[in-house]
């Protein structure tokens, strides 16, 4: 991991930096450009941008590059290719302000959102501040609300928050780490990084850890970023060998949500839904509907996915009684090896909706 050359802050210390910007950034170069030059606003305070290139073979870092050597209060770091939790550590690792924030290397800020975050935080100081984005899909935009309204939370009691980070019916997860501002101070406290083990929910780890352990939270129920999401985007891509790697982050989910009830949270209910809903997420996306060679790769794959031993103790740690009775027989089904009436059922679909 190297340092990409560039200016020092003209006459500015790093003791008073208030934001450290973080963007991990894997063949960015389309959209990285759009995003930086959204992050260069007006503010009445210091920030600085962090930019990781996690290797990429397009013009990623020479954009990175160009950036440094045209803004004192941009760094570019270069490393090989270890993933965006890696990417995101290395950030925190040289990260010099008092707060942290995530973006996307595809998204944007939106206007005046920095000053924003500056104004929101001085009315209230807090241990995390989180807003909400609009999201953009070919054009079409919708600003999305994970909660009913605005509230702050100043007592340590950020059970309800956590359980929206695992599920939320109706709305959107709050599992995000975007538009989220951190205290650098707590994580440094409670050695807070992302889990480079897996790559997949990495942001629902990160803030299951993160928020159980701060004092002070606010909501504000406004967007201040814009996620633009298109075919290439890593959270729109689905392909069979994602399913393998998804029982990594469901077992991790669960492990993070046992410890927590172990402390004295109440979080078991949303943590089986989750997990419920990512399992056929799992096999419908990324198994069932992927493209294969043959009808034997396929058969071979998924026969591979249920008999798996991750999957059987993943389903075993469920408690059943927290999912709804379709489910129960979902499970039940999907436990005894019956995957290929999933696979009947969504055929005969297909022919009922050509009828």
């Amino acid at each position: 991991m190297r340092e990409l050359n560039k200016k020092p802050f003209d006459n500015i210390g790093y003791d008073n930096v208030f934001l450290s910007i973080i963007i991990p950034a894997y063949n960015a170069g389309e959209y990285l450009s759009a995003c930086l030059s959204s992050l260069i606003q007006k503010t009445s305070y210091i920030y600085e941008i962090i930019v990781i290139d996690d290797g990429s073979s397009d013009n990623t870092s020479e954009i990175i590059a160009d950036y440094c050597n045209n803004y004192s209060f941009i760094n570019g770091i270069l490393q090989s290719n270890k993933g965006v939790s890696s990417a995101r550590n290395a950030g925190i690792d040289k990260a010099k302000g008092d707060h942290i924030m995530f973006v996307d290397s595809d998204d944007i800020v939106l206007p005046g959102s920095l000053q924003k975050i500056f104004d929101d935080y001085s009315d209230f100081p807090c241990d995390m501040l989180s807003y909400t984005f609009v999201e953009n899909r070919d054009g079409e935009r919708n600003t999305l609300h994970f909660f009913n309204d605005s509230f702050i939370i100043d007592d340590f009691k950020t059970e309800p928050v956590l359980k929206k980070v695992l599920y939320n019916p109706g709305k959107r997860m709050f599992s995000h780490t975007v538009v989220r501002i951190i205290s650098r101070e707590v994580m440094e406290q409670n050695n807070s990084k992302f889990n480079e083990n897996i790559d997949l929910y990495e942001d629902c780890i990160f803030n299951l850890e993160y928020i159980s352990k701060i004092r002070t939270f606010r909501y504000i129920d406004e967007p201040i970023y814009e996620r633009r999401l298109h075919d290439d985007s890593l959270v729109s891509a689905h392909r069979p060998e994602k399913a393998f790697r998804y029982l990594k982050t469901m077992t991790c989910i669960q492990n993070a949500t046992d410890a927590l009830v172990s402390v004295g949270y109440d979080l078991k209910y949303e943590c089986d839904r989750l997990v419920n809903d990512l399992i056929w997420a799992t096999l419908h996306r990324d198994l069932l509907d992927a493209n294969y060679s043959s009808d034997g790769e396929k058969n071979r794959i998924i026969s591979d996915f249920v008999s798996s031993k991750d999957l059987s103790i993943i389903i075993d740690r469920l408690c059943l009684m927290n999912l709804a009775p379709k489910d129960r027989l979902k499970i039940w089904l999907l436990k005894n090896g019956n995957v290929w009436i999933f696979e009947f059922k969504r055929e005969a679909q297909k022919l009922l909706n050509k009828l």
